[in-house]
């Protein structure tokens, strides 16, 4: 299902964006030469054919390296292009981190330890910092899981409204209505007028009619 891949793409990337965030350190290497642009900025050249352009009020810092990735370095964030995948990742200053992919996906990491990431479909799954997480689709359907995976509630575009835990499934009607099966088997309907049914696994209905609170 959409939110079932969605989930395990959440679970699978870390490892991914950890090897591309240790990759943007670039290492010391002897400069060739350095000059002031017509544009007062300095280039400078080095041996490994890297190129660093420095604005005039030294606020802006950009590599090229030779391979094709550019570098950018400003007071507030750090912005790294690789060349091979068209991936960009952005480090803020407040500790935030951002990997856009040539696909259009787009992965944010918060200094919390939250996450989201938003689908070239629309599609968007975030894990918050307590564990719990949270599928929006772009059809309106809205899935939430708890933190300990013990109840995930779902949200669909016609009005129902799911309830999945370990001892019940349970789904809500956009009319009031309530049906809930037990995980012994037992299924339960509870209507708006206060009407409630009860029928064993097997089937039998051994209660139909009003319950008295």
């Amino acid at each position: 299902s959409t939110v079932g891949n969605m989930n395990e793409m959440s679970d699978t990337k870390n490892s991914t964006n950890s090897s591309y965030a240790n990759s943007t350190a670039i290492p010391y290497v002897e400069k060739l030469s350095e000059r002031i642009l017509s544009d007062k900025s300095t280039e400078v050249l080095y041996f490994n054919n890297t190129r660093k352009v420095i604005s005039p009020n030294g606020k802006l810092v950009t590599l090229y390296l030779s391979n094709g990735d550019i570098k950018t370095m400003t007071e507030d964030k750090t912005v790294y292009f690789y060349a091979e995948n068209s991936t960009k990742y952005t480090k803020l200053k407040n500790g935030r981190e951002i990997f856009e992919y040539s696909s259009g996906q787009k992965e944010t990491s918060f200094p919390d330890g939250s996450r989201e990431i938003v689908f070239p479909d629309g599609n968007k799954a975030q894990t918050f910092a307590d564990g719990s997480e949270k599928v929006t689709c772009k059809d309106g359907t809205i899935q939430k899981k708890s933190a300990d995976a013990s109840t995930t509630v779902i949200w669909h575009p016609n009005g129902y409204v799911d309830t999945i835990t370990r001892e019940f499934k349970k789904r809500e009607f956009a009319d009031g209505t309530c049906k809930i099966v037990f995980r012994d088997g037992v299924n339960e309907t509870r209507y708006p007028g206060g009407r409630v049914r009860i029928k064993t696994a097997e089937g039998k209905v051994v209660h139909d009619g009003i319950i008295e609170k």
